[in-house]
């Protein structure tokens, strides 16, 4: 490790300091606005307690190895809400396919008042509910993982103009 990366970031202004921390939380506000139902609210909390935790690792005058800390950490979040979206889409595939299976199966009954048919029509809109829940919880994961990279590059910005 160079000697350079011990270096206290040298600051611009009086807020310099403080930037990181406020790009932080500005991240935090975004990604709390979201809200996540069972699928992905365990990840959901656990993201706004290590965003707090990033934040908390950044003393006042903090050096460029701990900016990188933070950098990897912000990086880290983001791989795993796109991991989780991934698996959410490749769940959200596997379920349509057993939907439109499931549909065709229906469309050759020939008794719709026959009990086995309601009972496959109702387990099959129940999985067509999910599947759009699932599909709305992607795309809020898509914004996440938007809200991320953005507070990533501005991280980024800051710590490349505090420098030297």
């Amino acid at each position: 490790m160079d000697a350079y990366c011990s270096v206290p970031f040298v600051s611009h202004s009086s807020e310099s300091n403080t930037e990181i921390t406020k790009i932080l939380d500005d991240c935090k506000t975004d990604i709390s606005s979201f809200t996540f139902s069972s699928n992905c609210a365990a990840f959901h909390r656990s993201l706004l307690k290590n965003l707090d935790s990033i934040k908390s690792s950044l003393p006042s005058s903090y050096t460029e190895q701990q900016a990188n800390d933070a950098l990897t950490a912000l990086e880290g979040e983001k791989n795993t809400a796109e991991t989780l979206k991934n698996n959410m889409l490749s769940n959200i595939s596997s379920k349509e396919a057993v939907w439109n299976n499931i549909n065709l199966r229906l469309s050759q009954y020939r008794n719709f008042n026959d009990q086995a048919f309601i009972d496959l029509q109702n387990d099959n809109n129940k999985r067509d509910t999910e599947i759009n829940s699932m599909k709305t919880e992607a795309t809020q994961l898509d914004s996440v993982i938007s809200a991320l990279q953005t507070c990533i590059n501005k991280v980024t910005a800051h710590k490349m103009n505090n420098t030297e």
